[in-house]
């Protein structure tokens, strides 16, 4: 008899898994801040951190219920929907920053060349 490899998004292992990348990206997050210099104020860094966890939690749910929803319509594996939007999201995250950073480079330039001026 041939054994199935199902996907479980919410399974149990699914659960211990992303516990541990929560922890993880916490304590990562801390000891950036322990290096930082100049050091924000906490009061600053802890709505950065809060506004980085809502995004964060928003587009995790957002991805893992248009993965059931897909997944359910068309027999898809859930676990393959979801990684087409886990990528999906990155790549549209790194052009957004990618853009973002552009902009402010042009800026940047243009103050620069103002105060020459």
């Amino acid at each position: 008899m041939a054994q199935q490899n199902d996907c479980e998004l919410t399974g149990a292992l699914s659960w211990i898994s992303q516990t541990l990348l929560f922890l993880v990206a916490f304590v990562a997050v801390f000891f950036m801040r322990q290096k930082e210099s100049p050091k924000r104020p906490l009061k600053v860094w802890w709505f950065d951190l809060l506004k980085q966890t809502v995004g964060t939690i928003i587009q995790h749910f957002s991805s893992l219920g248009l993965s059931l929803l897909f997944s359910g319509n068309a027999n898809e594996d859930p676990c393959v929907c979801s990684l087409v939007f886990v990528v999906q999201d990155t790549l549209l995250k790194k052009e957004s920053d990618r853009l973002k950073m552009e902009r402010e480079t042009v800026n940047l330039k243009e103050m620069q060349e103002e105060g020459n001026a």
